[in-house]
């Protein structure tokens, strides 16, 4: 019930079950102000009691330490353990220190990392640089030569290493022959004073404007006659034997039989050829030749064109002194060939060329042969 109070109603008039509240009805006495004016029937701890709710106990927790157990009564705490906090509490298998790992397999992959090993499918390389190519190439590096880029083996470094100990300063420069400049100071200058080729000494032998030079040259000719009897086989041919020397010879030389000349420089030359013959065995007519042959170094002889002649003798052989005798026929040839070997060989060939009777010979005269070669 709810008691609302009215204006100008005494509280003395207020009855409650027939009963009459009185002036007491709401005073301190009829209303508790502290809550020991009521009989404490709960067992409420006051002031005056225990303080201590639950265990009696100092417990002193941190990051480290923490309860192990708490025991309770009647929902309050009566008793607790501690204990140091690990890893493992946590869930945590491996070591108990944190930091404590050494292998990534330790670790739960959860951004889901490769462990693919390799997905190369070629490599190239650049030079020095060379690569065997493919997924698993072989690198190298060659070591360096006069014609291949490398690296520099430790042979090679003590080489150039070792290429001069000197490190001192030059200081003084002279000018030698055909010089001129030089100095102990500074930049050093030096020129070359040669301006006309009069000032150099002719070692090659060039010719020069005042001269022609006498090249090579010689000039060979018969110290014997030498004869094709009678009865001979027409055109077979015999080596015309020229081992004397009239001159010293100059880029050439005869072999001591006199049967081949060898040329020791390719040029051009100048090829001259005298021939003579008479009539032998019987005094008829014949027809003789001659003709200078090339071996350029492959062995085979050439009749050099232009150099064949042919004597014709009469045969006619008469004491009187009105007449004589005409038995003789000589014949020449001269040619320019270019000799394009250094080791070309030349040589003369001389040989019956057809007769009146086979009882006459040939012979040849040794004044009226020679072979004859300058260079030009």
């Amino acid at each position: 019930m709810a008691i609302v109070f009215k204006d100008n109603i005494e509280v003395p008039d207020i009855e409650v079950g027939g009963l009459a509240l009185g002036l007491n009805a709401f005073t301190s006495t009829t209303i508790p102000t502290n809550n020991n004016q009521i009989s404490n029937g709960a067992g409420y701890v006051t002031s005056s009691g225990n303080t201590t709710i639950g265990i009696n106990q100092s417990n002193t927790l941190n990051t480290a330490t923490v309860f192990a157990t708490l025991n309770f009564t009647d929902g309050v705490a009566t008793s607790a353990t501690t204990r140091t906090l690990t890893l493992g509490n946590l869930g945590f298998t491996g070591a108990n220190n944190a930091n404590y790992i050494t292998n990534n397999n330790q670790l739960t992959n959860g951004a889901g990392y490769t462990t693919n090993t390799g997905t190369v499918t070629g490599v190239t390389a650049t030079s020095p640089v060379v690569s065997s190519g493919g997924a698993a190439p072989i690198i190298s590096m060659p070591a360096a030569t006069s014609s291949t880029n490398g690296y520099l083996t430790s042979a090679n470094w003590q080489t150039f290493n070792n290429k001069t100990s000197n490190t001192g300063t030059i200081t003084n420069v002279i000018a030698g022959t055909g010089m001129t400049g030089g100095g102990s100071s500074g930049s050093v200058t030096l020129n070359n004073s040669i301006t006309n080729n009069n000032q150099l000494t002719n070692g090659a032998g060039y010719i020069t404007a005042s001269g022609v030079s006498s090249g090579d040259k010689g000039s060979f000719h018969p110290t014997a006659t030498q004869t094709i009897s009678s009865g001979g086989t027409v055109l077979t041919r015999s080596t015309l034997l020229l081992p004397g020397n009239t001159i010293t010879a100059v880029g050439m030389s005869m072999n001591a039989a006199g049967d081949e000349l060898t040329l020791s420089d390719s040029q051009d030359v100048e090829i001259n050829l005298n021939f003579a013959s008479i009539a032998s065995s019987s005094t008829n007519r014949i027809l003789t030749a001659a003709v200078v042959q090339i071996d350029t170094g492959s062995g085979e002889w050439v009749d050099i064109q232009g150099t064949e002649v042919y004597n014709y003798d009469r045969g006619v052989s008469n004491s009187n002194t009105s007449y004589g005798y005409i038995i003789a026929g000589s014949g020449g040839s001269t040619v320019f060939e270019n000799i394009r070997n250094d080791t070309s060989k030349l040589r003369v060939q001389f040989w019956i060329v057809g007769r009146a009777s086979t009882g006459t010979g040939m012979t040849t005269l040794s004044s009226g042969c020679r072979l004859s070669v300058k260079g030009i």
